[in-house]
């Protein structure tokens, strides 16, 4: 069975429920007929957060809140 594998994908091989060690880079590979292959997307992700409700992807506030080392709420 041939298995064609995206660029900046890797596929990770499971038999039986048990995954296997070999990862899949991008290309094109020949695979046992019996293993799944699950793909991944590996490529680097950017996401903004913000106090701001109506800035980026996502509504409303999706920022952080931390303890600063005092004790005190801080927003990242």
């Amino acid at each position: 069975m041939f298995k064609v594998i995206e660029p900046g994908k890797v596929g990770v091989q499971t038999l039986f429920g048990k995954v296997q060690d070999h990862v899949l880079e991008s290309g094109l590979h020949i695979i046992n007929p019996i293993v799944d292959v699950t793909t991944f997307d590996i490529q680097t992700q950017t996401y903004t957060m913000s106090a701001v409700s109506n800035e980026g992807q996502k509504e409303g506030d999706d920022a952080i809140r931390v303890l600063s080392s005092d004790g005190l709420e801080d927003r990242r």
